[in-house]
Order: C-alpha cells, then structure tokens, then sequence
C-alpha cells in the first residue's frame, strides 16, 4: 500500500481473497472507507487503522479475523460493522466519539 497514499476507499467486498490483511494498510493516511465485508478467506489479526486518520466507514464483517481489535481512536469512524468474526477476543477498543452506528 506504500504506493497509494491518496488511496480514499478500498472497496474488496465479497472477493475471493485469502491470507492477512497487510500491516502496511496504516499508510493509507487518507482512506476513508473500508470495506472488506464477506472476505470469508481474510484472517490473523486485524492491523492497527490509527494512522488512516480520515477513516469514517470501517465493514470488515463476514471474515475470519483472530485476535483483538485495534484501537481506533485516532479516526474520525462514524460507522463500524465487524459482525460476523466469531474468532474475534478480548475487550473493545476505546473507540472514537464520532460513532453513530456500531454492528458486532
């Protein structure tokens, strides 16, 4: 992702992807919207998305990440959708005071 600093949606929903999602997903520093939901094959951890700033859209529901969820404190995160990760652990993160809508 080093090459896309202007990246501002990444929409991968219901594809066919399999392994992580790479730690080099917090360079999007303008990412806005992401979007892996149904990524059924997506697991390991989930990277931390404090550096994507101008986050406000997160749906990663539907895979099968492990592990805890990171913090998203740093985002500007209005909506957030991780249902459906049943291998999920640990407590919630702090999250952002700009939420509106929270689906786990």
């Amino acid at each position: 992702f080093p090459s896309h600093d202007n990246l501002e949606v990444l929409q991968l929903s219901s594809q066919y992807l399999t392994g992580t999602v790479p730690l080099s997903i917090s360079n999007l520093v303008k990412l806005r919207v992401l979007n892996l939901t149904g990524c059924v094959n997506l697991t390991g951890t989930i990277p931390s998305l404090n550096n994507c700033s101008s986050l406000v859209t997160s749906n990663i529901d539907g895979c099968r990440f492990t592990g805890s969820l990171p913090s998203f404190s740093n985002t500007i995160l209005t909506t957030f959708n991780i249902q459906s990760n049943p291998n999920l652990t640990g407590v919630l993160p702090e999250l952002p005071s700009t939420l509106t809508y929270i689906n786990l």
